[in-house]
């Protein structure tokens, strides 16, 4: 797995999913855009209902 991004204010759910997204070996990534999209829109709604 490729390391985490050097950004910090980037969740690490979301880098997650980009880390994923962009693997060297396609056995790796996501099957499909609709895997990607459920957990987008996992993550969104994590981040919405976190307490600020």
């Amino acid at each position: 797995m490729l390391k985490k991004a050097p950004a910090r204010n980037i969740p690490e759910s979301l880098d997650k999913i980009v880390l994923k997204a962009i693997e060297k070996d396609p056995n790796d990534r996501y099957e499909s855009m609709l895997d990607m999209i459920d957990d987008l829109r996992a993550t969104r709604h994590e981040l919405l209902s976190a307490p600020e």
